[in-house]
Order: C-alpha cells, then structure tokens, then sequence
C-alpha cells in the first residue's frame, strides 16, 4: 500500500504543479521565435519560469550565450540565449509530464490488478499442459496482522510426474542424508527440512506427507511452536513415482524425526505457514486451471485477505524522469558547446581556402566586392545541389548582405573578421579594410604569403590531429595485445602441466 500511495503522490506531483504554472502564466508575454524553428509546448510557462529564474545559474547561461553568440552570428546574442533557455525549460517540463503519465499507467495497472484478483474470486489461472509455470509475489493480512509480501508459485496444468523404480532404493538411501538440510541428526530437527520434489541423476519425482502437519508440514516446514517444547516424533514418508514400460510404480520410505521448536520470530513463521498452505492448495488443485487462494488458516480461521505486492514501479519511474530532466540542462549545454567548437575547427580548416581564392580571383583582375559575390553565389548553389552547410559560407553571405543593406564595405569586412573569431580572420579582414581605406598594391603579394601560410599551419593541425588519433588507439591495441599473449601463453602453460 505505501508503493501504491508514493506511486499516486508521483503520478499528480508534476501535473498539478504545471496545472499551477499554467494558470499563473496565462498571461505571460510569449518571445518571438526565429523564422523556420517549431513552436515548443509549454512556451508560455517556459517564458514564466525562465522569468522568475532569470538570476539562477549566470555563469552557465553566460557560457551558453557565448556558444550562441558563435553558432548565430546574425541574430540579437541576448535574444537567442534567452530562447535557448525558454525552450530548455519546455523540454524538462516534458519529459517531467511524460515521467508522471508513465507512473500513473505504473499505478493504475496495479489498481486493475487488484480488482481482477478481486473479481476472479481469489484465483490464479495456471498455465496449460506441458508449461513453466511460473510465481507471482502477493500480499496477504491474516486477521490484524501486518501485510506480508509471500511469493505464490503457481505450477503449470500437468498429470502427476512419473519416476523410475531401478534407482528407488539407492535415493531412498541418499534421502535420508538430503532430508536433514542444516539440521544435524534426525534426533534434533530444530529447521526446516529439505522436502526436496527432486534429486539431481535420478528421474524420481518425490512426494512428502506428515503423520503430524501441525507439527511439520508435508514440505518440510516446521508449523508449531508452543506444542514442541519437549520435541516431538513425527514420520516424514517419501513417496516415490516412477514409470516405465511396465507403467506407473510408487515406493514409500518412512524417515522417522524429531521436532524441536523453531528458532525464529513469529512473523518469519507466520510467512512459512502462508507459503505451506499456499504450497498444499497448489499441490491439491493442479488439475484445475485456477489456484484457489486460501481465505482463512489456522483452527481459530482466521481470514486471509489478498493483494497484489506493490514494486514500486511508478516512483522508479519517475524517479527516471527527474534524472533525465535534471541531467537535460547540462547536456544540452555540452552539445551546444560542441557546436561551438565544431564551428571553430571548421573555419580554421576553411581559412587557407578562402584566402587562396581571394588572392587567384584578385589576381585575374576582380575587386574584392566581386569576388565575395561570386563566392557567396557559388556556395548557395552548392546548397541547392545538396553539398552540406559551411560557417564560412554562411559568414560570407552575411557580408554580402551587410554591403547590400547599406552598411560599408570596410566596415563590413571589420564585422566578418570579428565574428569569424580567430587572429587570422582578425589579420585578413585587417588587410582587405585597409586596402579599401588606403589602397594597398601589395596585398596581391600579401595574399599569397597568407595562403602559403595558412597551408602550412592546415598540415601542422592534420599532423598533431593524426597522433592525438594513434594516442587514442593506443589503449585497445594494448588491450587486443594482452588478448593475444593470454591466447597464446594459456595453451602453452596448461601443456606443461599435463
């Protein structure tokens, strides 16, 4: 019962509290969204939440800013950030909701559970002929006695097994041995025995039954207490089944014992009566497609009243969804790092390019505002033909759009060599401004020097990229080597011990 109530208490914990923010956000100003990006759900309280915690976690929505800042060079930093977080928001408020249905279908296929044990008047359907079987973990009250978990095995729809009678007299022997379990002599039974159905290397199917069940039951469990003091004898008879050509034979050996009183609590035995009973219903009614659970035990009758045991699979279940929302925000700052820095390696990789084509469309004669043109023109029709999205390209377009939106040239390139980032950006929007300002007849000659450069610190990152490359290799080819020496070295060692 406490697994069902901490599964309802976090089934409506989530929705109640977006029930709240809901009605609280009703009318709280919604941030426009750049063109071609989803709608999240949830935008508007997102916005309200992200409002009233604008002042949690600075230092990591700072850094999330700056990655921004790098991926969207074009739009407002403080607008994207702010949306960037708003749809963060949305996404944790989700997958809370989502953590909260799944326990409440956790919670409500317990309740139905319960009610179809209810309605099938306390009965287990057993699997067909020639099953597994299988156990189910119920929960039972026996009269104003605590809940206790006991499992229910719940054998398959089978005729009585069969046993073979030439080995009968050899494991009536060993039984007398496996019978005591951790008891030392038959004198002095103060546990359990070991009313064992089977014995490994004999096909027997055994069988127990007790001239005293009050005392010991027919599986080996010891039932009284008060009635033991002195010990009492009782006769545990082993009957042997086995079948052969011939057909069905049985055989009984009668093993005489000596019952002490148990040492254990009293709700430690009120479990192993419980499991006894059910052990008896079970054995008695194996040709019926239910197991008929018992409603009251013991000479006094007291009632027995049954329940599906609670596994807590709704708090786990949510217990998951408050992991991945609160493992969500970090993440998502991790990725968009990466981003940040995939951009970076990309337009150090696409620097000695650009600078190459500059200095050859500059040397055919083409001014600077032609060539950034042409190359803004080339790079869209490389992405109508499918060819994947460059940063550089896309800076490039900007530039152009910058120049056709009135802003000037040099100052244009200024902008693309700080949003690019970088000293060499730095240095190539320096020399084509101050070309524009001042003319320059060398930077032809510049160009060249820049590109040569530019190949050469290209060939120093591939190299130093290539043996962070083998470091990383290093471990499982060390790994694959011990594999092989244990392959080889194994053989040879167990040859020499032979």
């Amino acid at each position: 019962m406490s697994e069902l109530w901490a599964g309802l208490l976090c089934a409506a914990a989530v929705p109640l509290s977006t029930g709240v923010l809901l009605l609280l956000s009703r009318r709280e100003p919604v941030p426009r969204l750049p063109d071609g990006e989803d709608r999240p759900p949830l935008l508007r309280t997102g916005a309200f939440l992200y409002r009233i915690t604008r002042t949690a976690g600075t230092g990591r929505r700072a850094g999330a800013a700056a990655d921004l800042a790098l991926l969207y060079p074009s739009r407002r930093a403080e607008g994207r950030a702010e949306i960037y977080e708003i749809r963060k928001i949305c996404h944790i408020l989700c997958i809370l909701l989502l953590g909260s249905l799944l326990a409440g279908a956790a919670v409500l296929q317990s309740l139905w559970r319960d009610r179809t044990l209810e309605q099938e008047t306390f009965r287990l359907e057993r699997d067909a002929y020639g099953g597994t079987g299988r156990e189910e973990i119920l929960t039972a009250r026996v009269g104003d006695s605590e809940a206790i978990d006991v499992p229910v095995t719940v054998s398959a729809r089978r005729y009585t097994p069969v046993q073979m009678d030439a080995l009968a007299e050899k494991l009536t022997e060993e039984l007398g041995r496996v019978l005591l379990g951790d008891n030392g002599t038959a004198d002095r039974i103060t546990r359990d025995v070991a009313a064992v159905n089977d014995v490994e290397g004999y096909p027997f199917r055994i069988r127990w039954e007790s001239d005293a069940p009050e005392v010991l039951s027919d599986e080996g469990m010891i039932m009284g207490r008060e009635e033991l003091a002195g010990g009492r004898e009782v006769n545990f008879t082993a009957i042997l089944t086995a079948e052969d050509s011939s057909g069905v034979r049985s055989y009984e050996a009668v093993y005489r014992l000596v019952v002490f009183p148990p040492e254990e609590d009293p709700q430690s035995l009120l479990q192993r009566q419980l499991a006894a009973l059910l052990e008896a219903r079970d054995r008695d009614t194996r040709d019926s497609p239910y197991l008929e659970l018992p409603q009251e035990m013991g000479a006094d009758e007291r009632p027995i009243r049954w329940s599906e045991a609670g596994d807590g699979s709704a708090v786990l279940l949510f217990l998951t969804a408050l992991l991945a929302a609160a493992a969500y925000a970090p993440l998502s700052d991790r990725k968009l790092h990466r981003e940040a820095l995939l951009r970076e390696r990309q337009l150090r990789e696409d620097y000695p390019v650009l600078v190459s084509r500059l200095a050859m469309y500059l040397g055919a004669g083409m001014s600077l505002r032609n060539i950034f043109i042409k190359l803004g023109d080339d790079y869209r029709d490389g992405r109508l033909r499918g060819e994947k999205e460059r940063y550089l390209g896309e800076e490039i377009l900007l530039l152009n759009r910058e120049v056709e939106s009135g802003v000037p040239e040099a100052e244009a390139y200024v902008h693309f060599g700080s949003r690019c980032r970088g000293s060499m950006y730095a240095r190539l929007s320096s020399l084509l401004a101050q070309n524009l300002r001042k003319g320059n007849r060398t930077l032809l000659s510049v160009l060249h020097r820049e590109a040569g450069e530019a190949y050469r610190e290209r060939r120093i990152t591939a190299k130093v990229r290539g043996e962070e490359a083998e470091t990383k290799l290093l471990v499982p080819m060390v790994m694959m080597l011990a594999v092989t020496m244990l392959i080889i070295m194994i053989p040879a060692y167990l040859s020499f011990t032979v």
